[in-house]
């Protein structure tokens, strides 16, 4: 970052070479994401011979070449973006990072890990075992009605960034606009479905929308765009989660780094760094122009980069330059990842002005490699069980869980004493920043549509998986899930 007091330095790992069995999987990757572009023509050149040898009719058979032609530039052009430049330096980055972990991880699976039963077994019997849990409710936490129309309205602004592939009901009208439009070529045919989709979603003009960078080519770099919210008054930073293969790659550059005096999740804080290098002017431009608040939202791999950019930004308010220094910063922050900790006390500010909401069973909440290799130990603990394959089958499959829970009942004395110092070392704990909303979407036919849930000390510093932990993650049950928790509030506040 040229000119910025936050200035990006390449990582030390930057320079190592790459062993051959990293080269190859990241030749595999980039390999799988390139060879949809090779699959689609092939499928268009079989599927018109063999819409003509059924129909005998050419026309229908143009048809169909037209149709997978379509399909192969939507592809091509919007859902992957471009192929990128094979092993440019944020793939390299990538590549040492994930090389240094696969090597901790080697080892610490050398020294005390084997099974006699499949994975998938205790697995199973964990997760039945998690099932159990009872989730107390917060009953004097109420959400003023501001702050709930932010949360439902900063969510549709977070889902909006994956566009037409997630919500491909907003396809049909997007498409009409751009086919009405004769000023748009070919060149920019991802940013007019971008911009057409988040307006169907939002509601905001495509006029508002000033800036859009979603292709997700390279890791390091997850899509974002800028737009300017009237109703909230405030110019408004998305920031994508994992869409494309880099973006997986961003999620798994996962060994810590130094940041802001604590450490924080590798692949995310660079990602933030070059976010904000290549947006800061514009949001200067924006903010002063319009007067309005700055807010970041996103989802998942986005909420944990907005989180980031947030506390730089928090942190060096007496290091910016121009409006950035007084603006009213916030963020919303929608199921991220563990990303950051520090020692000592928190600044207050940081949980008045960040607020992630994280849905029910959710596990990226809680995706960390401590919290990894504490469901390691936990699958060990249920391997040494003196019980046979044929009765843990049992116990996934009984509806009682009596015996269940009277076997498990020493977990957590087993996790304390297996715990190694090792393990801080190598995998340091990140935990979430600001305040923390938990939300969890209850039964139809319920008194309540969703309730607040209490979250005991170091909540999301504990291992917890269950059957709805991938369901639970997508923005579309959020969206979900939040409609019913502002409806439920809404209602209590009329009566």
């Amino acid at each position: 970052m040229s000119d910025a007091p936050w200035k990006f330095v390449p990582s030390s790992l930057h320079g190592s070479s790459l062993p051959s069995s990293v080269n190859f999987i990241f030749r595999l990757l980039w390999l799988i994401e390139s060879m949809w572009i090779v699959v689609v023509p092939g499928i268009c050149a079989v599927s018109s011979v063999a819409v003509y040898r059924k129909t005998k009719s050419p026309y229908y058979s143009l048809l169909t070449t037209v149709c997978c032609g379509v399909l192969w530039l939507t592809s091509r052009y919007f859902i992957l973006g471009r192929v990128p430049h094979f092993l440019t330096p944020q793939y390299k980055e990538c590549a040492n990072v994930v090389r240094v972990l696969l090597h901790n991880v080697r080892t610490l699976l050398k020294e005390k890990y084997s099974y006699k039963y499949p994975l998938i077994v205790n697995l199973g019997v964990l997760l039945r075992y998690f099932s159990t849990r009872e989730y107390e409710h917060e009953d004097d936490c109420q959400i003023d009605a501001n702050l709930a129309y932010k949360l439902r309205r900063y969510m549709d602004f977070s889902a909006a960034s994956y566009g037409v592939l997630f919500y491909p009901k907003h396809a049909k009208s997007s498409f009409q606009r751009i086919l009405a439009s004769t000023r748009n070529n070919i060149g920019s045919f991802t940013t007019t479905v971008s911009v057409n989709v988040i307006s169907e979603m939002t509601g905001i003009t495509p006029n508002k929308i000033v800036m859009t960078q979603l292709k997700g080519e390279n890791p390091l770099r997850p899509g974002y765009y800028i737009c300017v919210d009237d109703a909230t008054r405030s110019v408004v930073l998305v920031i994508r989660g994992t869409l494309t293969l880099s973006d997986a790659l961003t999620d798994i550059t996962c060994l810590n780094k130094e940041f802001l005096g604590g450490i924080a999740h590798h692949g995310i804080s660079v990602s933030a760094e070059a976010i904000y290098d290549e947006i800061r002017v514009i949001l200067e431009k924006q903010l002063e122009h319009t007067g309005y608040d700055l807010v970041m939202c996103g989802h998942s791999l986005g909420a944990g980069t907005a989180v980031l950019l947030t506390l730089y930004l928090l942190e060096n308010r007496d290091k910016l330059s121009g409006v950035l220094r007084n603006v009213d910063i916030s963020c919303y922050a929608y199921a991220p990842p563990p990303v950051f900790n520090i020692a000592g006390e928190r600044p207050a500010i940081w949980k008045e002005k960040i607020i992630t909401i994280v849905n029910g069973t959710d596990i990226i909440p809680r995706a960390s490699l401590a919290n990894a290799y504490t469901l390691l130990l936990q699958m060990q603990y249920v391997e040494k069980l003196e019980v046979s394959l044929w009765e843990r089958c049992s116990l996934i499959m009984e509806k009682k869980t009596d015996r269940l829970e009277l076997l498990m009942e020493g977990l957590d004395d087993y996790l304390e004493q297996t715990r190694s110092t090792r393990r801080d070392e190598v995998f340091s704990r990140l935990s979430h920043v600001g305040r923390v909303l938990w939300i969890k979407r209850l039964p139809r036919g319920s008194a309540k549509g969703a309730v607040l849930l209490k979250q005991s000390p170091g909540e999301w510093e504990k291992s917890f998986i269950d059957f709805r932990m991938l369901a639970d993650h997508w923005p579309h049950d959020y969206q979900k899930t939040l409609e019913r928790f502002i409806h439920d509030e809404s209602s209590e506040s009329a009566s």
